[in-house]
């Protein structure tokens, strides 16, 4: 009858424990006035958690539905706590302390081992995939609840009481209110783990698995309120149409994860710390191993072995011929990233290692401990062959390297003493401070302590605030893309100093609306007239003088990002780039490569180079494919030799991908104020300009092209204002109001009408004026129309106000995002919206004055809440008894 007090009593000591712990741990941001926000943390976390928490957002991207984005986690109730100010360090090294907690009390369930899951706690905890992903909030607060979830299964198993149906249901819903991926992989592994657990149930096996599957379901409908209208987003973003190349990027390459096992900082040989580290200390490894050389009888031992292969496996991407399989299974295949299965790597191995250590406590004996150190030691062997191979150097010096072997020797001696002498209290503490020392080590090197940030990095700056005045009549500002600007450039934080802003962060983009704007795929923006549809009013970027290099080595290095072709490629025909200043040139030197090209001929002209000086002067020379430019993956396999033209001069090389090189003469004297390069060749092709240089072979000179030349080259267009604190604006003259009429509709898919708009040509090859026409996809839309006026009265949040005055019916577009939800009222009376121009809301309006009130009221979140409701309930049902 005393079980269950000490039960309780050890829990609580060990929460507070691993409180100190962690408060210890992270103390060096915790104690310092710095937030754990740098990378990914500036432009999701901090935004989302100390930023507005409207359901439309539309300060960001045309206006972004915010309660469906996974990244805001907006409905998640530990996010509840930035009420409190103060509070978003402890809201980030929140899951370190759940994750230590469930993984410990999972551990301590199956193995009645409270040292065990002490050690597996700190193990899954300090880890790879938690210690790498520290500033992605929304991935280690679900993964931090997936312990929970499991030990509520093992604890169902056991007995079935009702507060762990409950503990169930609520870590499931907990897990899917941030990273879906994340999601994903708890759901198999709790589904995995409950049918390999069901044969030992006392209460038998259909009992536990429909307890178990329903409380799994129930917890996914109390999250209703966050995945229904997730689901709606995810089906109008780009991850709709995720391809294969993206759902294996960032993958282990196989030879690497010796390496990343064992010496996980050794930087010569690996790369992405962040998504591709599955580190789990070399005292888990060895614990794990003796897990499996101990209770070789017990099934959820090799369970989770099972599980630990297969995630290293997977995270190969298709190295493995594994990702060609999970492609095509439902909902895994919105993901990608393989790397991140180190999610359920460390779990397991964590898991084994409590395992291991209750094996020890029972008395495993030498040899098999033994045994476990020397596996670990074969794999340290391997693992620094490779590193001598691929340095041709003696390994042993390097300091990444001296630290994994010292905690090898260490963490094995401790371990075979305490094998001999298993009741040594010394030796235990011994062992656990061995073990975590080692992660302790790992995770002090990590990038959450590094570049972590002063508070004072969120402010807004003095730009920042004349911006939000400027702007709040109306229109954007845009941070010129490829620059770095500091946190002044970070997409999302401006949501904290209320400047709209055309781009915004997240992987739920709506898809329409990053088309519209060129922020998808390569193409970073779009300076043509999506960008006036937009409003874009301001262009800002750090101010810095026209640099000069030595002709002989013309360029800087910066990726200018011009990407023209045929409008299945490229969202631009042609492009029109210049300097800040015009200069004399004799020449143009140009990086470039073609893409889908292999057809190509040789010789065939692909574009033209325009050179045009202050006089208006202009020379033309012929960009020619096996010339001047070639196919980008010219050796790679899967081209295989078809490529028609020739291979250009080779300018730098990738993985069998090419860049190239080539210089023209422009024979004009006088400054070149820009250069247009116009895309001709007529197939399903694109060429793309990496770096651009004006050399001047008569003062030995080069002046590099940078990120703002697409500003440079329409001077007319882009006025530059004066600097303010270190930042140059640009104001777009041809910007768009919040909202305009046109006088006449084309019809077109939303495709193709994003395509006109980038080109300026109707897709039957008429001028295309967005000032005058616009794209509709509704047939229904047919009325002749007349001009009028209209003016903005309201606008906030999810809500616009306007009112029009026009001779006859005219149609009245904002420069606001489509998505369902939005609804539109004409003098009281409901108005049906229309996509227009693609990714707009257009309206069409009877003649004479009205009254327009357009409100965002999505019918998803009312589902999804209605769901939640009945979930919630069913659970309070079940633990109550009602049912």
């Amino acid at each position: 009858m005393f079980e269950e007090p000490r039960r309780y009593r050890s829990l609580f000591l060990v929460c507070a424990g691993f409180a100190a712990f962690f408060a210890a741990f992270f103390g060096p941001v915790l104690f310092t006035g710095k937030l754990m926000a740098s990378a990914d943390a500036l432009t999701q976390s901090i935004p989302a958690y100390l930023g507005p928490h409207h359901l439309w957002e539309p300060l960001i991207l045309l206006g972004h539905p915010m309660y469906a984005d996974p990244i805001q986690m907006y409905w998640y109730p530990l996010a509840w706590m930035r009420i409190i100010p103060g509070t978003y360090n402890i809201f980030a090294i929140a899951p370190f302390w759940l994750a230590a907690i469930g993984t410990f009390g999972l551990v301590r369930a199956l193995t009645r081992s409270t040292l065990g899951g002490v050690i597996a706690g700190v193990g899954f905890a300090l880890g790879g995939f938690m210690i790498a992903h520290a500033y992605h909030l929304t991935m280690t607060h679900p993964a931090a609840w997936t312990p929970f979830a499991l030990w509520s299964l093992e604890e169902l198993r056991r007995d079935g009481r009702r507060r762990w149906f409950a503990l169930l249901a609520f870590s499931i819903a907990l897990c899917a209110f941030g990273q879906p991926q994340v999601l994903a992989f708890a759901l198999t592994l709790c589904l995995l783990y409950a049918l390999v657990s069901s044969g030992h149930a006392p209460a038998g096996r259909r009992a536990y698995l429909t307890k178990c599957g329903l409380g799994l379901l129930l917890g996914l409908g109390v999250a209703a309120v966050c995945l229904v209208p997730e689901a709606l987003l995810a089906r109008e973003s780009l991850r709709s149409s995720l391809g294969f190349a993206h759902f294996v990027s960032f993958s282990t390459p196989p030879g690497e994860l010796w390496l990343r096992l064992t010496f996980p900082y050794f930087s010569p040989l690996l790369a992405n710390f962040t998504e591709l580290t599955n580190f789990v200390g070399l005292g888990i490894l060895m614990l794990s191993v003796l897990a499996l050389l101990s209770r070789v009888s017990d099934r959820r031992v090799w369970f989770w072995a099972a599980v630990a292969f297969a995630a290293l496996a997977l995270s190969t991407g298709d190295a493995l011929g594994l990702a060609s399989l999970t492609y095509h299974l439902p909902v895994y295949d919105l993901f990608q990233i393989p790397g991140r299965h180190a999610f359920e790597f460390t779990l397991a191995a964590a898991i084994l290692a409590g395992y291991g250590t209750a094996a020890l406590q029972r008395g495993a004996g030498v040899g098999r401990c033994a045994v476990a150190v020397a596996a670990i030691g074969a794999l340290l062997a391997v693992a620094l062959a490779i590193i001598a191979h691929g340095r041709q150097v003696n390994p042993i010096p390097d300091s990444a390297l001296a630290s994994g072997l010292c905690a090898y020797v260490a963490i094995g001696v401790a371990l075979l003493a305490w094998s001999r002498w298993p009741q040594s209290l010394v030796l235990k503490t011994v062992v656990l401070a061995a073990v975590a020392g080692e992660l302790v080590f790992f995770g002090e090197q990590a990038y959450w302590r590094t570049t972590a940030l002063d508070a004072a990095a969120v402010r807004a700056p003095a730009v920042a605030v004349d911006l939000a005045n400027a702007l709040a009549g109306g229109g954007r500002a845009l941070w010129a893309p490829g620059i770095n600007g500091g946190s002044l450039m970070t997409p999302n934080l401006s949501l904290l100093w209320g400047v709209p802003v055309v781009s915004g962060y997240t992987s739920l983009a709506i898809a329409r609306v990053a088309h519209l704007l060129g922020l998808a795929g390569d193409i970073t923006v779009s300076y043509d007239a999506s960008l006036d549809l937009a409003g874009t009013r301001f262009i800002l970027a750090p101010a810095q003088e026209q640099i000069s290099k030595p002709a002989s080595d013309p360029f800087d290095g910066t990726d200018i990002g011009v990407f023209v072709g045929d409008a299945a490629l490229a969202p631009a025909g042609s492009v029109t780039l210049g300097t800040e200043r015009p200069v004399r040139a004799d020449r143009i030197a140009i990086i470039s490569q073609l893409t889908v090209a292999t057809a190509i001929p040789d010789r065939a002209r692909v574009a033209w180079l325009r050179i045009v000086d202050i006089g208006g002067h202009v020379t033309n020379r012929a960009i020619l494919a096996g010339r001047d430019t070639a196919e980008m993956a010219y050796d790679r396999p899967e081209v295989g030799g078809r490529v028609r033209h020739r291979r250009a001069t080779i300018a730098s090389s990738y993985d069998g991908y090419h860049s190239y090189s080539a210089k023209f003469a422009t024979s004009l004297t006088e400054p070149i104020d820009h250069v247009t390069i116009e895309w001709v060749y007529p197939s399903v092709s694109a060429l793309r300009v990496m770096q651009l240089a004006l050399i001047g072979d008569r003062a030995g000179v080069s002046y590099p092209m940078g990120s703002l030349s697409q500003v440079y080259g329409e001077r007319s267009r882009f006025r530059a204002r004066a600097n303010d604190g270190g930042i140059a604006i640009f104001q777009n003259t041809r910007a768009f109001p919040r909202a305009w009429i046109v006088r006449r509709l084309e019809y077109a898919t939303a495709d193709a009408a994003v395509s006109a708009i980038h080109r300026g040509i109707t897709p039957d090859g008429r001028p295309f004026d967005p000032r005058v026409a616009a794209f509709v996809d509704d047939r229904s839309v047919r009325p002749p129309l007349s001009g009028g006026s209209v003016s903005v009265t309201q606008f906030a949040g999810g809500s616009l106000g306007m009112v029009t005055v026009c001779s006859g019916p005219c149609f009245v577009i904002s420069s606001d995002a489509w998505y369902p939800g939005w609804q539109a009222r004409i003098d009281g009376k409901p108005a049906s919206l229309v996509r227009a121009d693609g990714a707009l809301r257009g309206l069409l309006v009877p003649a004479g004055r009205h009254v327009i009130h357009e409100i965002f009221v999505p019918l998803d979140l009312l589902l999804g809440a209605v769901c939640s409701t009945i979930a919630l309930a069913a659970i309070a049902a079940k633990v109550l008894w009602l049912w």
